[in-house]
């Protein structure tokens, strides 16, 4: 297993105001991509949707598209790069699933209560039936689940 502490070697904008990074992440000799999502509100600030080994040029790249102002990650099967997240983006809330401290080693806030500025622009919704509270988030402007 090799979690790569190389930055991400791919960024693909998927519609306004929402932007794909691609990390490294090896199982059994196969690189499955650990995703990061970038959602930015009309006000620049960014949700960062999972964490990854973010080296200074990503935390940058990540400052490029907009204000980081949010850490998230929607399922308790995400705590890999919760430290290491967190070590990059300090200071930031982190909003995940109850549960997610105990298997990460990291403070974080609810994510079932989103922040009141995502009012109308972003949505969480629990996916229903999950075993590991599973969640995703709908940026409405781009209409982008």
């Amino acid at each position: 297993m090799s979690f790569g502490a190389e930055s991400a070697r791919e960024w693909r904008h998927v519609a306004d105001d929402v932007a794909v990074m691609s990390f490294p992440l090896r199982f059994f000799g196969i690189d499955f991509r650990r995703n990061v999502t970038l959602l930015r509100l009309t006000d620049g600030r960014v949700v960062i949707h999972s964490t990854a080994p973010f080296a200074e040029k990503d935390v940058q790249a990540i400052r490029k598209f907009g204000q980081p102002a949010w850490l998230v990650d929607a399922t308790l099967l995400h705590e890999t790069f919760a430290k290491g997240g967190r070590a990059a983006l300090p200071g930031l809330p982190y909003l995940a699933p109850n549960g997610f401290e105990e298997v990460s080693g990291v403070a974080t806030q609810p994510l079932e209560s989103p922040p009141s500025d995502w009012a109308n622009e972003i949505e969480v919704l629990q996916i229903e039936g999950a075993k590991k509270q599973e969640h995703v988030l709908f940026h409405r402007r781009s209409r982008t689940l």
